[in-house]
């Protein structure tokens, strides 16, 4: 009768076996997890460049507001300082080219001439977008903080609030002790409208940014502070 030799002195035929599996599949998962990574980071280069088409502008607040489709963004709504070249550029159908360059991005002509958005009214979509973006948050991040601010305007869809939001750096955008944030003109922000003061809470998923006081209220855009009025001349 043959003795049985033990599993560690066996011919290793069948440990090869699984270990070439395994290294097969796993092999084949780090592809896809690489691919994804390569398309997340691409997305996160500064200067990516696309084409992009204006939809509509229209003039809010003080800023040239207008909708936007580009291949790196998709479709969002943006907030434009109202300038002589912005307002020459901003021409519906207009084909230009994006620039994935500072918070918002670059649209450009064929000339060269630029127009920077200067806030987004699609703040929910236009984080997703930049999901690999650097936030203003080093460390653990405090998720709430007090949001102090005034009404500067207000129409049937929005109402704009500048002053001090110090969460807006979660969501990538930095600058916020002075800033503009915009809210629905709706009954579920109707606390904070009458106030001047609100608690402000970050969240990982959207809407991301919301004000409190006897009820949430989900900010929809942020933007700098509308800057003067240039006139050509």
């Amino acid at each position: 009768m043959s003795r049985s030799t033990p599993s560690s002195l066996r011919p290793p035929a069948a440990l090869a076996l699984a270990t070439a599996l395994a290294i097969a599949v796993g092999a084949g998962a780090q592809e896809g997890r690489d691919a994804g990574l390569g398309a997340q980071l691409k997305r996160a280069v500064p200067g990516t460049k696309s084409a992009a088409t204006v939809q509509t502008v229209s003039e809010r607040a003080g800023y040239l507001e207008g909708w936007v489709v580009s291949g790196e963004e998709g479709q969002l709504r943006y907030l434009f300082p109202d300038t002589p070249t912005c307002r020459r550029l901003l021409q519906p159908e207009a084909s230009l080219t994006w620039a994935d360059q500072g918070t918002y991005g670059e649209l450009r002509d064929a000339a060269g001439d630029h127009c920077d958005p200067i806030g987004t009214l699609t703040l929910q979509e236009w984080r997703r977008s930049r999901r690999n973006a650097r936030t203003g948050i080093d460390g653990p991040m405090r998720p709430r903080a007090q949001a102090r601010y005034q009404l500067i305007h207000s129409d049937e869809e929005f109402a704009f609030l500048r002053g001090r939001f110090p969460l807006t750096g979660a969501v990538g955008v930095v600058g916020g002790y002075d800033i503009v944030a915009v809210v629905r003109n709706a009954p579920e922000c109707e606390n904070v409208l009458g106030r001047k003061t609100a608690s402000m809470e970050y969240l990982e998923r959207p809407p991301y940014l919301v004000l409190i006081s006897n009820g949430r209220c989900p900010i929809r855009g942020l933007a700098m502070p509308p800057p003067p009025r240039r006139e050509d001349g």
